[in-house]
């Protein structure tokens, strides 16, 4: 299942004109040049850098293709040019620091670089300014420390120094604070558990601390109780279960107490609790899940498909909502697997893949969705995975690379994607080291290095002792050492 409209391209590379292989290109979907844009074909890439689609030359410019780039860094778009500010080649930062976008000048800080940081310490915008704070150097944290806007100021708070935090603990903007208190030094978690901000409170109550909670347990914040709630302390959860607010009966439904759940599934019957009910739902409990099968929320029938009792799942395998049936196929009832493994929800097939059934494994291996063959290739069968090696979508001859068979692996270091060259080299198999520690794309060459490092750090291993060269290891790092036995 190849994409013959690739093929064609990739052989007008060869064979044909550049003006043959752009009209081509040209002619062609906008998704299919997406996608195509994707893969590590620089030929192709060369003409789908001036593609009229800003999507398109978006994917262009995640490669590092530094002639490419230095197109693509003078793009009317703003998107194209915030993605070419991700690579670190300094000259184009150094353009790019000027840029009239924001969101690019802040990418640009990421990169660090402290003549580019000396200039964006300054930015009219808060977004780069924030950007410099992440690297936390004191020369513009002192400065920051005091910037007019609150983002900025809770950037610098994210940067857990003590000395820093204590100078801000009194910040007039809660997001400041509460950036403080998760951090959770106990000093300011005890001036900080009476503040005026349920943020602030949510954030000391996330920490645990039952001195803490004893106090927040009464507060006229709902979301505070709920996190109070989500602690699990047994007096607390006493105290909260009549709350009428469903953030606060979720977050008890959740621990799962049955003289809790008793309470609550009679005082939840309101539309807008239904998570409530998911959540009683949730733990499977059949006295419960036969009282909510019917529910008219798809969320909770979904929570009912929890349970294990088979006749509730035979019942909720017809549902007509998608979630409720993808819950189903998550139980490995072959029966019900069967009749779902033909369900139009993508979501649902995908599913009962996940199940080692070689029956059902050998009619999804056709399947006309990518990630329902490529769930099917997770599994170990060699027959399938013979039949897999060849699709035509790139994660699912991914997944087969996973696998460690030599025979097919010989024919996947071959494969046009650099994600399925990788999968390859993780195996170690010195043959197709060779090959790959020469390749063209820098990650699958860095990845077959380490592979060859991680064999020369293991000779320990008797295993490794039985089957290693280290001549020939050392050949193919360095391309020295090799002698004419080789």
């Amino acid at each position: 299942m190849r994409d013959k409209a690739l093929e064609k391209a990739l052989l007008l590379t060869r064979n044909g004109t550049t003006q043959q292989l752009t009209d081509f290109i040209t002619a062609q979907s906008w998704e299919w040049r997406r996608k195509v844009a994707t893969l590590d074909h620089k030929s192709l890439l060369n003409v789908l850098a001036y593609d009229r689609v800003v999507r398109v030359r978006r994917e262009v410019a995640r490669h590092k293709y530094k002639d490419l780039l230095n197109i693509l860094v003078f793009d009317k778009a703003s998107k194209v040019r915030g993605i070419v500010a991700t690579h670190n080649y300094k000259d184009l930062l150094s353009r790019l620091v000027h840029d009239p976008d924001f969101l690019v000048r802040a990418t640009v800080a990421k990169h660090g670089y402290k003549e580019h940081l000396d200039i964006l310490v300054h930015d009219t915008h808060p977004i780069p300014r924030g950007a410099v704070a992440e690297h936390n150097l004191d020369c513009y944290i002192n400065k920051l420390l005091h910037d007019p806007d609150a983002y900025v100021r809770a950037v610098v708070a994210q940067q857990n120094d003590k000395e820093l935090l204590d100078k801000m603990l009194s910040d007039k903007s809660p997001i400041v604070r509460e950036t403080i208190a998760k951090h959770g030094h106990l000093d300011h978690l005890n001036r900080l558990v009476y503040d005026e901000n349920a943020d602030v409170k949510v954030a000391v109550a996330e920490h645990g601390h039952l001195e803490h909670l004893n106090k927040l347990v009464y507060d006229t914040s709902p979301h505070v109780k709920a996190t109070v709630a989500s602690k699990g302390h047994l007096e607390h959860l006493n105290m909260l279960v009549k709350e009428s607010h469903p953030a606060i009966k979720v977050a008890v439904a959740s621990h799962g107490y049955l003289e809790h759940l008793d309470v609550l599934i009679n005082n939840s019957t309101a539309p807008d609790e239904y998570l409530v009910r998911a959540e009683i739902a949730k733990h499977g409990h059949i006295p419960y899940a036969k009282r909510l099968i019917n529910d008219p929320e798809p969320a909770v029938r979904a929570g009912v498909a929890h349970t294990n009792c088979k006749e509730l799942l035979d019942r909720l395998a017809k549902d007509a909502e998608s979630i409720v049936r993808e819950q189903v196929a998550k139980h490995d009832y072959p029966d019900l697997l069967a009749k779902l493994s033909r369900d139009k929800s993508v979501d649902v097939r995908f599913n009962v893949a996940a199940h080692n059934h070689k029956d059902l494994l050998v009619k999804l291996s056709e399947d006309t969705d990518p990630d329902v063959r490529a769930m099917v290739a997770t599994h170990n069968h060699k027959d399938l995975l013979e039949q897999l090696i060849d699709d035509e979508d790139v994660y699912v001859r991914a997944q087969v690379a996973n696998h460690k068979y030599e025979d097919l692996l010989a024919k996947l270091v071959k494969d046009p994607e650099p994600m399925v060259r990788k999968n390859v080299a993780k195996h170690g198999y010195l043959n197709f080291l060779e090959i790959l520690k020469k390749d063209k794309n820098e990650e699958v060459r860095a990845e077959a290095e380490k592979d060859i490092l991680d064999k020369m750090n293991n000779t320990h291993s008797e295993s490794h002792i039985q089957n290693l060269n280290y001549n020939f290891v050392r050949y193919l790092l360095t391309g020295e050492g090799k002698d004419d036995d080789y």
